[in-house]
């Protein structure tokens, strides 16, 4: 055999080789494991803390049960927290403490001085109850009950008690277990004590303020109905009907005595008459606002009048029904905070109602009693309703002994009872943990719950709901709520955040970082790549706190400074580079190729810094020219105007809190100006006007002007990239055809001149645009636009953009070096240019791994904290403006959850934001990592 048909000789690995590669191998495989069993490990925690958010009440067992001896009718219930102890409130205005495991009135006082009760009413969260007496008076008590453990060593002073559970004390007793236990105040009259099940032992007392009597002078005869609510403790509003069909508004000022002898209400009093005469209401009712007073009729209708200005006159504003056609009202009465009105009908059928501002031209005010919601929860009549004490939740009591504990925020129907008989009255304790049902016999039957998160649903996360205060149901997130503002935790606003900073910031960073990536990997030479590079990746090391604190105090003053010169640097600088670019094919090759690398980036820079200069000292006159005041708006700035009688403005304007920009502007056009909430006009008296100056800040604000300037600049970035794409595609063939037997310098101008038709003709048809949006009654202060907020989407955009500069352009440049440079080769050996090779070659090619850069940049901007937190004004709004802010997910998190308490519905809440964004960027991650599967396996042929 000869020596050339020797085999090869093979080189076995080494065995040292093959258990370091096996080593390697585990390790990793390991590692990968670890990752996503920590993944999954991360969001089965999330899942399982979100989860009792979905659940409704658990009941953990029976509560106490009983029958109450000789019972009298009850006007409303209330129970104390922490113990099973009931206030009653009977129609004759008695105060009844009841221990509910001992079947017994432990305690009964007289509210009403020994007067004849003939109306009540209670406010839930304020304990104050309100009675109208026959002989046309109004009695105010704050009532409670509230309990003090005795210590062992008190216990002493106490007598044995013969065995009974619960007994009264004597004055002696009293005053002698006050001194032992240090009280600083005597134990009144109607205190006991009790001995409890598990050895403790409780003193009982009831805590009833002074009275406050009034005296109607409107009408005659007893008070048939009343009803009292306010805001603070100093001013309430009321409103009652007497046995003659007078009805009266009256507001109740608490005025403090100089001399220390406590406060005093007084009554200003508006009588008015009712729309119909003759029919005794079902209710009467005032909002906590004291605007509307709102009567319900037996037959399933409503009257609501006017009380802004009372002493011009209560006003019928409207009418309606509040159950359909044939049907009867149950139950009226209204919510914690006094906005919201809940009715039930005799079909079972539970409905809330708001007054909204709805800008309703057929009402006096604008507004109208809407429906809320609807809520089915049997096929008996409804005949109690009472409102829960610290939220808006409600305790609902059916004729067939059924009783559900509702919220109505959520509609979330959570806890349920029953009890044999019909039942007079229904409550839950203010922490929801006991639901008790008392029937016409004294019956009662209670449940021990675990409520759980009533106010949190499905709809009320995701879904539209109408809160109080606002004209219709939107998506809101408020955290924070108390009697007069219930919390809010639809999540759509920080979704909408988050998706907001995030198109921002990837409009900003991702064409700018795959076009550096272009020109490094294909256009720079090799000595300055290797500086510039690092220098880019090394912008990814400072930490998010830094570029938010520069966003912050830097940034932000520099954009509302320099507003104008950006907006306008954002057109200017890519058209400079651009007009750079068609002159540069003027100069002749032979004095081009002389320039070297370092000399071409320097010439980059110049054009760069030409267009900054320009932009800034052009910006101003733009300003000046497309956002300068008018003569009448001049008028308004300098005071010379006239208040515009309401009798004669256009029923849009009666209420300007309401209108949207373009309305705004339209009135401008008809002479109709708002100056501190009022309607004006201006005078002008042929004098000169003080100079105002243009400001694009306070045309945001909707100061003045017309729309047309900001549809102007709004339509210059579609024309931009319409006009040119149209001259492409109808022209660009033609052209090119024509210009090939021309000289390249008189190409290179007729280019230039093409350019610069171009220009114009995308100046025109931008402001051609503008125009017919204009004419339209478009205003882009109503979406794209708005009012001017320092800290805003614009700058979050730019700085957060330089954040993710830096992730896209590494990996976007890595992926087109690593495209073969035989396709390269090729390429320009067929004839192709440099830039064609790029475009039409190499990026093709490394598509897969551009697209993957771009999403790990989206993942970064969706999941970026410190930079939201720290450069917007945080507010969760929905609002498409780039001059406002927003919240975003994690900025939520952030702010919120150290101030939320463990376990409580905020804190899920919280968690549950963190569990939407996890499911967010594991979907970002997973779709971007398949497609760039797919287009690797498609390219693996080259």
């Amino acid at each position: 055999m000869s020596p050339m048909s020797k085999a090869p000789t093979v080189r076995r690995t080494g065995r040292r080789v093959r258990m370091v590669d096996s080593a390697a191998r585990a390790m990793i495989q390991a590692g990968g494991m670890a990752v996503l069993a920590a993944m999954f490990g991360i969001m089965v925690f999330l899942v399982v803390t979100v989860a009792p958010l979905f659940a409704g009440a658990k009941t953990r067992g029976p509560g106490p049960t009983g029958v109450l001896e000789s019972m009298t009718p009850i006007a409303c219930a209330r129970l104390v927290n922490g113990a099973h102890h009931a206030l009653l409130v009977t129609r004759d205005g008695r105060m009844l403490g009841v221990a509910l495991e001992h079947q017994r009135v432990a305690l009964e006082a007289d509210l009403a001085g020994g007067c004849e009760v003939t109306a009540t009413a209670f406010e839930p969260g304020r304990w104050r109850l309100t009675m109208g007496t026959r002989d046309g008076r109004i009695l105010t008590r704050e009532i409670d009950l509230r309990w003090l453990n005795v210590s062992p060593a008190a216990q002493a002073v106490l007598p044995g008690g013969g065995g009974e559970p619960i007994y009264a004390l004597d004055a002696p007793m009293r005053e002698t277990l006050a001194a032992a236990m240090n009280l600083p105040d005597p134990i009144v009259e109607s205190a006991y004590v009790e001995r409890t099940g598990d050895g403790r032992v409780l003193l009982w007392q009831p805590i009833v303020g002074a009275a406050s009597e009034i005296e109607l002078g409107s009408g005659e005869g007893a008070v048939e109905l009343v009803h009292s609510a306010g805001v603070g403790t100093r001013r309430r509003f009321l409103a009652a009907v007497r046995a003659d069909g007078t009805a009266t508004y009256g507001v109740v000022r608490s005025v403090v005595r100089l001399d220390g002898g406590g406060a005093t209400d007084r009554l200003t009093e508006y009588g008015f008459g009712l729309d119909r005469s003759g029919q005794v209401p079902r209710g009467i009712f005032v909002l906590s606002d004291g605007e509307s007073v709102i009567v319900a009729w037996e037959d399933g209708g409503f009257s609501r009048y006017d009380a802004r200005n009372p002493a011009g006159g209560i006003v019928l504003a409207e009418t309606g029904r509040l159950v359909p056609q044939g049907h009867h009202v149950g139950v009226v009465t209204l919510a914690l905070g006094s906005q919201t009105l809940l009715v039930g009908d005799e079909t079972g059928m539970l409905s809330a109602w708001l007054v909204a501002d709805v800008g309703e031209p057929g009402t006096s005010d604008g507004r109208r009693l809407t429906r809320r919601w609807e809520l089915d929860l049997g096929d008996s009549p409804i005949v109690s309703i009472e409102p829960g004490d610290r939220d808006r939740s409600a305790a609902v009591a059916l004729g067939d002994g059924l009783v559900a504990l509702v919220h109505l925020t959520s509609e979330k129907r959570f806890a349920s009872l029953r009890i044999e008989g019909r039942p007079v009255v229904a409550a839950a304790s203010p922490s929801e943990e006991l639901l008790l049902a008392v029937n016409e016999q004294g019956q009662y039957a209670s449940r021990v719950l675990e409520p759980g998160h009533p106010g949190v649903s499905w709809r009320s996360l995701f879904g539209k709901v109408h809160y109080e205060g606002y004209a219709d149901a939107q998506w809101v997130y408020q955290s924070t709520g108390d009697a007069s503002s219930e919390p809010k935790y639809s999540l759509v606003p920080l979704l909408f955040g988050t998706a907001k900073a995030t198109f921002f910031a990837m409009l900003f960073a991702t064409p700018m970082a795959v076009m550096a990536a272009i020109y490094a990997s294909e256009f720079m030479h090799r000595s300055i790549h290797r500086v510039v590079k690092p220098s880019i990746e090394l912008m990814a090391s400072l930490p998010s706190v830094v570029i938010g604190f520069v966003a912050a105090m830097v940034v932000a003053p520099f954009v509302r400074q320099w507003l104008p010169s950006i907006m306008l640097a954002m057109l200017v600088l890519p058209l400079a580079a651009v007009t750079a670019g068609m002159i540069w094919q003027l100069v002749p090759p032979r004095h081009g190729r002389k320039l070297g690398s370092r000399s071409q980036l320097a010439a980059i820079a110049l054009v760069l810094l030409v267009g900054t200069v320009l932009s800034r000292f052009t910006g101003p006159l733009v300003e000046q020219f497309l956002f300068h005041p008018s003569r009448q708006d001049a008028l308004i700035r300098a005071g010379m105007y006239e208040v515009i009688p309401n009798a004669a403005l256009p029923m849009a304007a009666r209420s300007p809190s309401s209108l949207s920009a373009a309305e705004l502007s339209r009135l401008r056009l008809d002479g109709v100006y708002f100056v501190e909430g009022r309607a004006v006009r201006p005078l002008d008296s042929g004098e000169d006007v003080p100079a105002t100056g243009a400001s694009i800040e306070r045309w945001l604000d909707g100061n003045f002007g017309r729309a047309w300037p900001g549809w102007f600049i709004a339509m210059m970035v579609p024309t931009s990239l319409i006009v040119p794409m149209l001259h492409a595609n109808l022209f660009s063939r033609r052209w090119i055809g024509w210009l090939d037997g021309l000289s390249r310098p008189l190409a290179g101008l007729l280019e230039v001149l093409r350019l610069l038709t171009s220009i114009v003709a995308v100046i025109g048809v931008a402001a051609l645009a503008g125009w017919l949006l204009d004419v339209l009654g478009l205003d882009p202060r109503d979406s794209i636009f708005g009012r001017f907020n320092q800290k805003n989407t614009l700058v979050v955009g730019i700085v957060m953009g330089f954040a993710v500069i830096p992730i896209i352009f590494t990996i976007s440049e890595d992926a087109l070096a690593s495209v073969p440079r035989a396709l390269r080769s090729a390429s320009l050996g067929a004839g192709a240019t440099p830039w064609q090779t790029a475009v039409r070659v190499v990026l093709p090619v490394a598509g897969s791994g551009i697209f993957s850069a771009c999403m790990i940049g989206l993942g970064r901007a969706v999941g970026e904290t410190m930079i939201v937190l720290m450069a917007t004004g945080n507010t969760p709004e929905m609002d498409l403006n780039i001059f406002s802010g927003f919240r975003s997910l994690s900025a939520n998190i952030a702010v919120e959850l150290p101030e939320a308490p463990r376990d409580s519905t905020h804190f899920r809440v919280l968690f549950l934001c963190g569990l939407v964004l996890f499911v967010m960027t594991l979907a970002i991650n997973s779709s971007a990592e398949a497609v760039r599967q797919h287009f690797r396996r498609r390219n693996a042929a080259l």
